[in-house]
């Protein structure tokens, strides 16, 4: 069974009313996504609420997290409402595509991590278009989308697994659309190994040139890294980033749970 909450520093994510938990990748999302001085911060497919409030944490932004589940986002709203920000984050229900229409350039900042399927043959068409957010929400839709609610040199940061991040890339790339990368982090478990997520940063101008980040989660020992360890360091609890591992087997002393199963291959903080 998955917690039914999370206790971070400085709020606790609830999660009992809905399938999308809380993963250690979703985390290293929040808590390396750069919204800059933005004023007014979207979160799209917002779930629990997990990467609202860590944007909240940090910034003194208005953020809105549109959720198209209603039992999602009656959980983001409880979420909110026991946070220090409830002042300045906003639960929303809604389908994007619909609350885009009357919200056009109001965003400074848009982040989203859009659920996504896994059980996909390879990078062909089929599983181009497997990426779907609740609402049927295609990559085409989701860059219409965030084309209409950005604002002039508003930002968008999305999390996938490789090849649906290699899929949207391409497609956001296609003449007069204006949707360029200008720096990427790719995700691993451990290395060496293979890339499982891929966090992206995209702007609205050509930039000037494009940097590329990596993180490990986990080093040889199983234990966490010191890049993993600096980066939630503002959100875990000490205690938790420093667990010992087990002198025989060399793990982690830590709570185990089962993740929903397009996060299945990792794990998320422990309370």
């Amino acid at each position: 069974m998955s917690n039914s909450w999370f206790k971070f520093r400085q709020f606790t994510v609830n999660q009992d009313k809905t399938a999308m938990k809380v993963c250690t990748e979703a985390c290293i999302f929040g808590a390396w996504a750069q919204p800059g001085q933005a004023r007014r911060i979207l979160d799209i497919g917002a779930g629990t609420g997990l990467l609202s409030l860590m944007l909240a944490q940090r910034t003194g932004a208005i953020i809105d997290a549109v959720e198209i589940n209603e039992a999602a986002c009656t959980q983001a709203a409880e979420n909110f409402q026991k946070s220090a920000w409830s002042h300045r984050l906003n639960a929303i229900h809604a389908d994007i595509k619909e609350y885009a229409k009357n919200h056009e350039g109001e965003y400074d900042f848009i982040i989203s991590n859009p659920p996504f399927y896994e059980n996909h043959p390879g990078r062909d068409e089929e599983a181009e278009n497997a990426a779907m957010h609740q609402s049927n929400l295609s990559f085409p839709d989701l860059i219409a989308c965030v084309k209409k609610l950005l604002s002039p040199g508003g930002k968008f940061a999305l999390l996938l697994p490789e090849p649906q991040s290699v899929s949207f890339e391409r497609q956001a790339g296609k003449r007069g659309i204006n949707l360029h990368v200008e720096k990427q982090l790719f995700i691993f478990n451990t290395l060496p190994g293979r890339v499982f997520r891929i966090v992206s940063l995209y702007s609205q101008t050509e930039p000037d040139g494009f940097e590329l980040e990596e993180i490990a989660i986990r080093d040889k020992q199983n234990l966490y890294t010191r890049r993993f360890k600096e980066l939630l360091d503002p959100y875990y609890d000490p205690a938790f980033l420093h667990k010992y591992a087990d002198k025989e087997t060399g793990t982690v002393i830590s709570a185990k749970f089962e993740e929903p199963v397009d996060r299945r291959e990792s794990a998320g903080p422990e309370i």
